[in-house]
């Protein structure tokens, strides 16, 4: 069996070219929603801070810086981020988580935060090798999809539960091709 010739390679290079378009199109919207998310996030809450009155200083959002991802084992990295992009074999930190009140300031919470992966098929969660309990690891479980990451704390110090929330999105892609795999057919006669 004869290789494609130049002439029927170019139309599988247009596909390909193609499908790369459009993921990073799709890409850049899935972006601009979670921007628009958090804008959300950040309305609704600041709506929240007028209705309640805050009569007493509490925490009102986390802090979270989250690691670049990084080929296994991690080096930690503290940029902000509210999505991740990663493939299949990497993993990023994510912490320390802290809080701040509305000025702000720092604000304490009431035990360590949880961190949790809503697809843990896609992204799961483990302890930090640190050890601390405000950090964690996101690894990559291996098939590529979505996943969010939920991070919860309270913020009420005494027996109540005000409850904090953050997220980050996590988006597994493909790693780039290292080898071709070509299948051939039977060998017969001419």
């Amino acid at each position: 069996m004869k290789p494609p010739s130049a002439p029927q390679r170019a139309p599988q290079r247009t596909v390909l070219a193609e499908i790369a378009k459009t993921a990073t199109r799709v890409l850049r919207q899935c972006q601009e929603l979670m921007r628009q998310l958090l804008r959300m996030w950040g309305e609704i809450t600041a709506q929240l801070d007028r209705i309640e009155g805050l009569c007493k200083p509490r925490a009102k959002e986390l802090v979270i810086p989250v690691g670049a991802p990084t080929d296994q084992p991690v080096e930690e990295k503290p940029p902000m981020a509210a999505a991740i992009t990663m493939t299949g074999v990497q993993q990023f930190a994510i912490g320390p988580v802290t809080a701040v009140d509305r000025r702000g300031n720092p604000a304490p919470l009431d035990g360590p935060p949880t961190f949790t992966s809503d697809n843990d098929s896609i992204a799961t969660i483990s302890a930090h090798p640190s050890g601390d309990p405000n950090m964690a690891l996101c690894k990559a479980a291996g098939p590529n999809g979505t996943a969010q990451i939920t991070i919860s704390a309270d913020a009420d110090l005494g027996a109540g539960v005000t409850a904090l929330q953050d997220f980050i999105g996590v988006n597994i892609v493909p790693e780039q091709a290292v080898a071709l795999t070509t299948p051939t057919g039977p060998v017969e006669d001419q």
